[in-house]
């Protein structure tokens, strides 16, 4: 086992370091790749995150910068939809502008995309 562990401590270093690319570890002899390990689960879910994360990267191609543009623009959009709408409520629409106003806040995806979802809404409803 202890040779094992010094595989998988080597393997998910040079993951780490950009060595090899990101792939489930396989077994030095059978190479079958190790997903389903009790020992090693830590291991697998940190590279299923990183798979997960670079999916996601890929799919949308948004960098943080791009998010943070998308941000401002879409934040422009509904200050100047604030004064159109009567229906909704100015002061849940404010907090809600604050939220995103806010630089030292970053982001994900998913929150970009309900903002983009609730200027949409917006136009619709004017």
């Amino acid at each position: 086992m202890s040779g094992l562990d010094r595989y998988m401590n080597k393997f998910i270093d040079n993951q780490k370091d950009g060595r090899e690319s990101i792939r489930f570890p396989e077994c030095p002899h059978c190479k079958t790749k190790i997903r389903h390990c009790q020992r090693y689960i830590p291991i697998t879910n940190q590279i299923q995150s990183w798979i997960e994360q670079i999916k996601k990267q890929q799919q949308n191609g948004m960098t943080p910068e791009k998010l943070n543009e998308e941000r401002d623009e879409l934040t422009k959009t509904l200050k100047d939809s604030l004064g159109k709408i009567k229906s909704f409520e100015e002061k849940a629409l404010n907090t809600f502008i604050r939220r995103f106003d806010n630089k030292k806040q970053t982001i994900n995806l998913d929150e970009l995309n309900y903002l983009k979802n609730t200027c949409e809404f917006f136009k619709e409803i004017e």
